[in-house]
């Protein structure tokens, strides 16, 4: 596995972590002080030069950009058509660059809205490094795992949350929510159940968190989960560095 540097971005921060043959060394983490484009990758050029990884040999390095505009779309959908057009239709003009991640292992393909800036940034400091939106990773990540049982992958950001639920080996729902509160996620994952009429059934959910996540929203969202009908048959776990364990299996 070598040596990795594993890197997550969002619009209001950065997450890092280093690892040498599978196990961590070094993190890091940035909440951005601007929205500006300069002063973004000027905090973290200081960062990065402070902690020396501009000039560390990496065996691998990958980056996982989060966003709550991501899409699935089958591959014979994809074919036929382009990724700008597909996101617009799901989401209206884009101000970023839209790109996408070809999922093969179900057979679909992400598209996504990322900011020009991060890629230019990156691969110009980085020439070897591998893009994607983070759902991506999560995706190969969560169908590489032992999936036959009712499993739901919520990860939380600052503002929204990223939600998949998979089944005999197959994935049944991928979207993002806006939310405010643990009370949010609480509802609009009972409600999605609710719609896949997977109501009473015994499952897992991994309570995952993304860059700018509020720890606190984690540990409402556990305690509140067995009070709510649609949720009490489920054990909610909080696995330790999983969307770096993710990324480590894309390289």
């Amino acid at each position: 596995m070598g040596n990795h540097l594993a890197i997550q971005v969002a619009a209001d921060g950065l997450h890092c972590v280093v690892s040498k043959n599978g196990i961590f060394s070094t993190s890091c983490s940035l909440s951005f002080n601007s929205s500006d484009e300069a002063s973004i990758k000027d905090q973290i050029t200081n960062e990065f030069e402070t902690r020396g990884f501009f000039t560390t040999d990496f065996d691998d390095i990958s980056l996982s950009w989060s966003s709550n505009k991501t899409t699935l779309i089958p591959n014979v959908v994809f074919s036929e058509s382009d990724s700008k057009s597909l996101f617009e239709l799901c989401f209206g003009a884009s101000e970023h660059g839209i790109d996408y991640n070809r999922i093969s292992e179900l057979s679909i393909v992400n598209v996504y809205e990322i900011p020009d800036w991060v890629k230019r940034y990156f691969v110009l400091k980085f020439p070897r490094i591998i893009v994607q939106h983070e759902g991506s990773f999560l995706l190969r990540n969560v169908m590489n795992e032992n999936s036959f049982k009712l499993k739901l992958s919520i990860v939380t950001y600052n503002s929204f949350f990223l939600l998949m639920i998979s089944k005999h080996n197959e994935l049944i729902f991928y979207s993002t929510f806006d939310y405010q509160s643990h009370d949010d996620i609480l509802y609009h994952t009972s409600f999605v159940l609710q719609q896949k009429e997977l109501l009473n059934e015994k499952g897992n959910i991994d309570l995952i968190a993304g860059v700018g996540s509020m720890p606190e929203v984690l540990t409402r969202f556990t305690e509140n989960a067995k009070r709510i009908s649609e949720l009490k048959l489920f054990e909610v776990n909080n696995p330790d560095n999983y969307i770096i364990k993710a990324h480590q299996l894309c390289v």
